[in-house]
């Protein structure tokens, strides 16, 4: 599923039981699905329900005999329970696991078990492009490590930063960052999902911290070139047409150059 808070909050409740996580991929297709959940012997899966598809389709191939249970964020309905039935899997949502546990809170209490330094905190996996992914087995220790690396190189947080998480959180750049936040409390709020909207989310959360990688870079580029652009070729004057063409030349390769507003502005002959 694409960054949210259910993400984060099912991360950390996670760390709080002792138990070990193993982010997916929203681009990962049904076989890596299955590989990730042989290959770790997964039992529960968080998620949506447009992930549950290759979840059952991996649990129906018999490959994932320790996977039993699936908890999606956005409800169950009557099409979700009885995919999962036909398939021999406990499907929950989140909104019944967090009511059942501000009821056992309320009367059993919660026993914390928090791990140790040295306990697998998560399966680091790459995202699959080159075969079956390859797992990196990420400590506790480790990750505090790293947020203390940053820090140490003069990266400051404090609560008054904002931090908008676009970057995919299995990627342990995006989990670093988030860990920092969290750490120092700072804000953090989350794209909705679509790269192509990426730039309006930045206007709208305003962020104080950016982590960005060059594919971000370029697309913010393309678009202050072409606004840019868009602004030199609105001016009332008649330009000519050689540099009309060459304008064109820097426009980003989406745009559709055969139906360009540049040419309107071409003088007569």
């Amino acid at each position: 599923m694409h960054n949210c808070p259910e993400w984060v909050l099912a991360e950390h409740a996670a760390y709080c039981l002792g138990a070990s996580t193993v982010p997916f991929y929203d681009t990962l297709g049904p076989d890596t699905v299955q590989f990730v959940l042989t290959h770790t012997n997964l039992r529960t899966v968080i998620c949506t329900r447009a992930q549950l598809p290759s979840l059952v389709e991996a649990k129906q191939s018999g490959a994932c005999p320790y996977f039993h249970n699936v908890v999606v964020i956005d409800g169950v309905i009557p099409e979700a329970a009885h995919m999962a039935k036909e398939a021999h899997l406990n499907l929950h949502s989140l909104a019944k696991v967090e009511a059942t546990g501000v009821h056992r809170l309320s009367t059993e209490g919660h026993a914390h078990h928090p791990p140790k330094g040295s306990d697998i905190a998560t399966f680091c996996y790459t995202s699959g492009t080159t075969g079956d992914p390859k797992g990196a087995l990420i400590s506790h220790t480790n990750l505090v490590s790293m947020m203390a690396g940053v820090r140490g190189r003069g990266q400051l947080v404090d609560m008054t930063d904002r931090h908008l998480s676009y970057l995919p959180l299995p990627h342990i750049f995006e989990r670093i960052i988030m860990g920092q936040m969290l750490t120092y409390g700072a804000s953090v709020a989350f794209f909705r999902g679509d790269p192509t909207l990426l730039v309006e989310d930045i206007k709208a959360c305003r962020p104080t911290i950016m982590p960005v990688v060059p594919r971000v870079l370029n697309r913010i580029h393309d678009k202050v070139r072409w606004l840019r652009l868009q602004w030199l070729c609105c001016l009332r004057v008649d330009l000519p047409s050689f540099i009309l063409q060459f304008l064109l030349l820097l426009m980003p390769e989406s745009y559709d150059r055969s139906r360009s507003w540049l040419e309107w502005r071409q003088p007569a002959d």
